[in-house]
C-alpha cells in the first residue's frame, strides 16, 4: 500500500508542480480543453466538469497529491493502521481535490464575469467550437474586447450546430452561458414549402 501512496504523491505532485511551473495552463488539456487565461468559464471540464467533479483534471490531481501525501506521512510518521491510513488518505484526496475544483472554477468564473458584461456579449457574431444544440451544452468562441473567449452556449434547435458554424449570441443566461442563434439560415427568409400533390 506504501507503494501506491509514494506512487499517488509522485504523480499528483508532478502534475501541479508542471501546472504552477506553465502558470495554469497545464489546466487547459482538461475536459473540453478551455480555461484557464482565455477567460473560458467552461474550462475546467466544461458542462461535464461542472456537473461531475470527478470529471476534472483538477479534481484527480488534487485528490492524487493530497491522497499520497496522507498515506506517506500516516505510514512513516504516525505508524497508523494500514485500515486507518487508507480511509483517512482517501478522506483528504477527496476534500482536497473538490475544494480545489470549486475553486478554481469559481475563479475561472470571477475572470469571465469581470470581463464580459450581457450588453457587451449579446449580438455578437461568433463560431461553434463544440456542437450546440437546444438539449445539448457546447462552446462558442467570441471575440470580446480585443480577447477571444470560449463560452458554454446552448443553441435553438435540436439539431446541434456543427463546429464552425457562424452564429449569434442573443441571451445571456443567469449562469454566465449563452443562448445562440444560427447566423447562417435567418429565421423568416426562407421560401415557404412547397406542398406535395
Amino acid at each position: 500500500m506504501f507503494a501506491l501512496y509514494v506512487t499517488s504523491l509522485i504523480i499528483g505532485g508532478g502534475l501541479l508542480i508542471l501546472s504552477l511551473l506553465s502558470g495554469g495552463e497545464a489546466g487547459e488539456v482538461d475536459g473540453l480543453a478551455g480555461g484557464g487565461p482565455e477567460g473560458s468559464e467552461v474550462g475546467e471540464g466544461g458542462a461535464l466538469g461542472r456537473a461531475l467533479p470527478l470529471a476534472s483534471l483538477f479534481f484527480w490531481t488534487f485528490f492524487l497529491a493530497f491522497f499520497g501525501l496522507t498515506g506517506v506521512l500516516l505510514s512513516t510518521l504516525a505508524g497508523a493502521g494500514a485500515l486507518l491510513t487508507g480511509g483517512l488518505s482517501a478522506g483528504m484526496g477527496l476534500g482536497a481535490g473538490l475544494i480545489a475544483s470549486r475553486v478554481l472554477r469559481g475563479l475561472g468564473r470571477a475572470e469571465v464575469d469581470s470581463v464580459m458584461r450581457p450588453a457587451d456579449v449579446v449580438g455578437r457574431l461568433g463560431r461553434v467550437v463544440v456542437p450546440v444544440g437546444r438539449d445539448q451544452p457546447g462552446k462558442v468562441r467570441v471575440e470580446l474586447k480585443g480577447r477571444t473567449v470560449e463560452l458554454l452556449a446552448y443553441g435553438d434547435t435540436v439539431v446541434p450546430l456543427a463546429p464552425a458554424h457562424r452564429v449569434f449570441v442573443h441571451d445571456v443566461l443567469e449562469d454566465g452561458s449563452v443562448r445562440v442563434v444560427s447566423a447562417e439560415e435567418p429565421r423568416g427568409l426562407q421560401p415557404p414549402p412547397v406542398p406535395v400533390s
